[in-house]
Formats: C-alpha cells, structure tokens, sequence
C-alpha cells in the first residue's frame, strides 16, 4: 500500500523550510497526471491481458531510451515486440507521446507561490518525445529555476550517479534538498545520499507536505 509523506531519514526528524534551499519534484504522479497505461485495449491478443509496467520500465532498452542512449523507434519496437502489440510503430508512437498530463490542477500556480519561497527545480526520468510536452505544453519551464531530464543528463533514477549530478548542478548539499518523488525506490536513493525524500502522490499530498515543513499558499492552492 502506498504510504505518503516516507521521510527517509533518522526517526524522529521533521522537515523545516529554514533548513531548506531547493525542492526538487518528480513529475509524473507528482505534478503531471499519468492516465492508465499507453496502450490501447485492442492492440493485445487478448484485450483483458494487461502489460506488467515495473518490468518493462526497468527493462535495458527503456533505460537506455530514457537516458538518450537508444532511439523512439528502437523503444517502439522493443515494446511491440515484448507486448505482441497488434499496432504499427507509428501508431504506438503518437499514442505514447500523448501519454502524460494534463497536470494536477493547482500544480502552476503552487509552483509559482513557492518560487517566491524557496529555489525550485525538477528532476525526471523522461524522453524526447515527452519533454517538450512538459516544458512547452504544460508550461513548466517558466515556474521553475532548472529542470533535469534523464535523456538530456544521460542518467536516471534511481541511480545515485543522477542525484549526484543534479546537486552538484545545484550547487548545494543534499541535507538543503527536499525531493518529491512517487516511487519509493527514487525516494530511498535519494536519501541514501543524505536528502530530505519524501514519497508523495498528486498534488494535494504535495501540498500537504509542504505546509507541513512551513512553505505557505493563498487559497487559490490550498483550495485546488
């Protein structure tokens, strides 16, 4: 069962804004919706068989495709392949692409309220085909300072050679760090390495959690 607000830390510990320099957010599950799976029902043989997501998210070719080391097409393939998808390349393709959002309602204009509170950024194990959707489309880019995708740094999480990466991007410590992450196995990493993680779910328990550490919001946010 899912279990909000996981703060991996030593018991006992609470998050505080004043010890605090950056919040850095996952996006999917956290800000941006992600409806069911990006597959269609009648691509399987059989239209009740439903595809084992972890595994294939964790499989060598969607690492390598989400840390820009293998091709769309390669990706596609791959999953046609592993799913005997009655579909075309191109076909699964678009369906993909269209696969993430819209966001959490609230989710901009929480961003923005907590910018004027904190430094903000985003770190998330995407694609080239979601990214622009993400920073252009959903209009993310604007609300906060940095945004790190898997495809562009060429690492991913939960690998601690990401973390590492982004902090050294930030120009911080990982105890100044709060990250929200809905993957437990993200979290963990993350404060292995010494950062405030805490596993949430949508952007209420997002919320949530960071009125608990002290950052406020108008009604506007508290009432999304």
């Amino acid at each position: 069962m899912f279990a909000p607000f996981l703060v991996l830390k030593d018991k006992g510990d609470t998050v505080n804004k004043d010890d605090i320099d950056w919040v850095l957010f996952d996006l999917g599950g956290v800000l941006v919706q992600l409806n069911g799976l990006p597959f269609k029902p009648e691509w399987f043989n059989d239209p009740s068989q439903q595809p084992i997501l972890h595994e294939w998210g964790i499989s060598e070719v969607v690492r390598n495709y989400e840390t820009g080391k293998a091709s769309v097409t390669e990706f596609a393939q791959f999953t046609l392949e592993q799913f005997q998808l009655k579909t075309s390349i191109d076909a699964f393709i678009d369906e993909f692409t269209r696969w993430p959002g819209p966001l959490f309602d609230g989710s901009l204009v929480m961003l923005e309220q907590l910018g004027s509170q904190v430094n903000t950024a985003i770190y998330s194990n995407t694609n080239g085909e979601h990214w622009p959707r993400l920073m252009q489309e959903m209009a993310l880019a604007d609300t906060v300072k940095h945004a790190f995708a898997s495809h562009l740094i060429g690492l991913a999480k939960p690998d601690l050679a990401g973390f590492k990466y982004v902090l050294a991007q930030l120009n911080t410590v990982p105890e100044r760090v709060l990250f929200l992450d809905d993957n437990k196995t993200n979290v963990e990493a993350a404060a292995s390495l010494g950062v405030q993680a805490q596993q949430v779910q949508g952007i209420k328990q997002v919320i949530e959690c960071l009125q608990q550490a002290g950052f406020t919001f108008n009604s506007e946010v508290t009432a999304s």
